[in-house]
């Protein structure tokens, strides 16, 4: 049975490596980072942002970009927390951008890999919101109390990241 708003599609054989290997843009965004886009058309990215932001945020984000890149920051501390670089939300453009190391590294189950997929997309829609909604950047008070939210709605992986953040 189908986990509900699972992808449908493996991502991973709609865009190989071969073909996002040559940058099609960087830049630099207002919170320090470098992103390098590799793809920003890859199919059923943007279908299942929309599935997602009905479902958690009654379809009150805006509608983003969904990009792969590659994701670098300035800051020596973020290479060492386990969640940096696996997406990245940049509220001035509405884009959100999915880290490169999951689609062409990582050997994964499709099953596994989707799931990343929507787990990256929802923390980073979660971004999107409480910058919106409350000016925050980061992983703040409002922050967390999204991800109790969607932990009260049965994402469960939402546990392991409200631990994390309240530590640091």
């Amino acid at each position: 049975m189908k986990k509900r708003n699972q992808p449908d599609t493996d991502f991973r054989k709609e865009y190989s490596w071969s073909e996002a290997s040559a940058p099609q843009e960087r830049y630099e965004t207002t919170d320090g980072c470098t992103i390098v886009v590799l793809a920003n058309n890859v199919p059923g990215l943007a279908k299942l942002f929309q599935r997602l932001n009905r479902e958690f945020f009654a379809d009150q984000l805006p509608n983003c970009t969904i990009q792969i890149g590659a994701i670098f920051s300035a800051s020596r501390w973020e290479a060492s927390v386990p969640y940096a670089h696996e997406g990245h939300a940049d509220v001035q453009r509405q884009v959100i951008t999915l880290g490169r190391n999951h689609f062409f590294f990582r050997k994964w189950s499709r099953k596994a890999h989707n799931e990343w997929i929507r787990v990256t997309l929802l923390h980073e829609m979660i971004h999107i919101q409480v910058a919106l909604i409350h000016g925050e950047i980061g992983h703040g008070k409002h922050f967390r109390s999204e991800l109790r939210r969607l932990g009260r709605l049965g994402e469960k992986w939402t546990a392991d990241q409200i631990r994390y953040y309240r530590k640091i």
